[in-house]
């Protein structure tokens, strides 16, 4: 018998970030939510949020999760600390393990190491600190848990262009790599060159001049109207599992008969699928673009897409074509976990006196999510994540944010033993339900009424007043004149802004270099000192010669001139010898 030796039956694996094709940049988008439930506090939607079926999580620990350190020793300075998983070594398994000789199903509790760093070590009690742990195991000798892993925020990925002029990012990237496999002066001014063409201009800087979060004035308009469309989809899916926007039929005519369908996962355009609508099967093709169905001929469908009246195919749906009528497919509730509800809203065996603290709901009280809107933030349907730190590491990640005011419905449980309940417990949680979830419980009530008053109060007033007065054509184009004049004021004072802006940031990032504090990014390209001289120079002798027309008297004037443009012609000629 020969026994063959593999080597290594443990495979490592080092943290991995997801990456786009094609020139394409990732976006990480996570959300926010606000509810009538909880006021105008906002919480971040977690996987705690929603129940089992919405995420599977397994135990399994991989290379870049977050997790709990908790060992068997007590005292240890980072017992409870949050750390991040830098290393993982697996033993094989299923197939590859079957092709090595080795068991398909190992324990992964006894035959997995783990190395881990911690965010923010703990000092022990000897003045020193412990950064990093090597090759621990998931759980401790006593068979507790050693390493938990943390739920995080719900993100979704989406691969988008840049939302900066094209070569910006990829000058960058270039850069980098090119100097990781050279290291030399010249790799070096050219990575800091356009380090600082990419993070000086378009990103907001902390006080050691490294990039924090990008500007959203700096977004080209194009690809944020992309990605407000995606954030929509994601909305769309995500929370109300397409109970906003599920599958539809329209009828026009007899022979006009469209399906509004979301694109299914794993579909592409061209691709004939069935789509089901009330237990109907209908027969469509996914169109190549939406210049189709309407709509820019230069977008494709893409995955999770709402698209609107695609017509159906009489000759693919001959068996059910003449029974289609105009109908939605049916609704589903998503289940929602609320982080904190106002003790107002709380229904169980506790008592609160406050009624605006916030408390965790009531074992009797499950929820549901009837409709998410996407709160605008400074009229924007999205904004870059306020970060206190970017990684700069490759692939670059830009993590956008989503603000949702969620309307969630509230059900309450009956009690185990149903058949003992009277009618009359089932009347009271019917009509608790019913009240919870009414539109007009306050204070959303004196808000509607309010909105409804002064509707009715415009339907009452007259539209037009019979005093008004009616400009001839010369009024017309003196009006047109002003409102022209107030368009370009509006358009002065928006580059004004823009240009204070930028000037502000500017100075800081000089403030921070001048500070002379250890770590700061300088980046960019410097400015030569002769430039600075030169600009100096010749702004003093202008200054000079506007000065010269205050004089009062000719003769004054006339040697201020002089005197003035003799200056101004040495910097001139100074100017072409450095050139």
């Amino acid at each position: 018998m020969i026994t063959i030796n593999y080597g290594n039956t443990l495979e490592t694996h080092y943290p991995k970030k997801k990456e786009c094709k094609e020139n394409k940049v990732l976006y990480r988008v996570t959300f926010g939510y606000k509810s009538k439930l909880s006021g105008d506090t906002v919480f971040p939607v977690t996987y705690d949020n929603f129940d089992e079926t919405f995420q599977t999580e397994s135990l399994k620990l991989n290379a870049g999760d977050i997790v709990k350190y908790t060992p068997q020793n007590k005292n240890d300075p980072n017992y409870n600390n949050t750390a991040i998983i830098t290393l993982s070594t697996n033993r094989y398994e299923k197939r590859e393990a079957q092709r090595r000789g080795l068991g398909i199903d190992p324990n992964r509790d006894k035959y997995s190491l783990y190395d881990i760093k911690f965010i923010a070590p703990v000092v022990g009690s000897n003045n020193t600190i412990i950064k990093e742990r090597k090759e621990i195991s998931r759980l401790n000798k006593d068979k507790s848990v050693q390493l938990t892993k943390i739920k995080t925020e719900v993100e979704s990925y989406v691969c988008e262009d840049s939302f900066l002029p094209d070569p910006t990012i990829r000058h960058y990237i270039q850069a980098i790599k090119f100097h990781k496999n050279n290291n030399t002066p010249q790799s070096r001014r050219r990575k800091d060159f356009f380090s600082g063409r990419l993070w000086n201009d378009n990103f907001k800087l902390d006080k050691k001049n490294e990039p924090m979060y990008p500007l959203m004035d700096n977004m080209l308009p194009d690809v944020k109207r992309k990605l407000e469309k995606a954030v929509e989809n994601m909305v769309t899916v995500g929370f109300l599992l397409g109970k906003k926007e599920k599958s539809k039929i329209t009828v026009k005519s007899k022979s006009e008969k469209f399906l509004s369908f979301l694109m299914p996962i794993g579909s592409k355009p061209g691709d004939e699928i069935k789509v089901m609508v009330n237990s109907i099967p209908i027969k469509i093709r996914i169109p190549m673009s939406l210049g189709e169905i309407g709509g820019d001929d230069r977008e494709v469908p893409k995955e999770n897409e709402y698209i609107k009246k695609v017509p159906i195919s009489q000759a693919l749906n001959s068996g059910v074509y003449d029974n289609l009528k105009s109908g939605s497919s049916k609704s589903v509730k998503t289940g929602f976990k609320p982080t904190y509800i106002k003790a107002s809203e709380y229904i169980g065996k506790e008592t609160q006196k406050d009624l605006d603290m916030l408390v965790k709901p009531g074992e009797s009280q499950e929820y549901f999510i009837n409709n998410a809107k996407i709160v605008p933030q400074n009229g924007n349907k999205f904004t870059f994540k306020k970060l206190t730190t970017f990684d700069k590491s490759l692939p670059l990640i830009f993590d956008l944010y989503v603000l949702l005011d969620l309307t969630i419905d509230v059900n309450i449980k009956s009690a185990k033993d149903v058949a003992n309940q009277t009618f009359g417990d089932k009347i009271t949680r019917t009509v608790t339900a019913g009240l919870m979830n009414a539109p007009n419980n306050c204070p959303e009530y004196m808000k509607k009424a309010k909105k409804g008053m002064d509707a009715l109060g415009k339907l009452i007033l007259p539209q037009k007043s019979l005093t008004r007065y009616t400009p001839d054509a010369a009024g017309s184009i003196a009006l047109a004149n002003v409102l022209n004049e107030e368009e370009d004021a509006k358009e002065f004072r928006e580059r004004q802004a823009t240009l204070r802006k930028r000037r502000r940031r500017d100075a800081e990032r000089a403030s921070n270099i001048a500070s002379g504090r250890e770590g700061v990014r300088v980046g960019g390209k410097k400015k030569k000192k002769t430039k600075k001289k030169k600009k100096k120079c010749i702004r003093r002798a202008t200054k000079r010669l506007n000065k010269c027309w205050r004089k009062k008297k000719r003769k004054t004037f006339k040697k201020c001139w002089k005197k003035g443009r003799k200056k101004y012609k040495t910097c001139k000629k100074k100017r072409r010898r450095r050139r």
